[in-house]
């Protein structure tokens, strides 16, 4: 299998001629306090792990007198703020 991250997308294929190939995007986590970070941090390789939260497309910046200095928008990768985990008993 060969991988690549190109431009915020991750692009993977496998070996051989008839092999599949596709591409994700990259996933920008954001916790929403300090218990789903550690939540978050406990989470090991092979985990299914139901993660509930909502994706963030636009942040809008302003200042402390409220006059917009623009916004941000990820170019390709998702962003996540992430409200609760569910981790199972290991």
């Amino acid at each position: 299998m060969s991988t690549n991250v190109s431009n915020h997308r991750y692009r993977w294929a496998a070996e051989g001629t008839a092999s599949p190939q596709g591409t994700i995007n990259l996933l920008h986590t954001v916790p929403a306090n300090d218990e789903v970070y550690r939540q978050l941090d406990e989470i090991e390789s092979g985990d299914d792990v139901p993660i509930i939260g909502q994706e963030i497309l636009r942040i809008n910046v302003f200042d402390l007198n409220e006059n917009s200095k623009g916004d941000w928008r990820d170019q390709g990768c998702n962003t996540l703020l992430v409200h609760s985990v569910a981790l199972s008993q290991r």
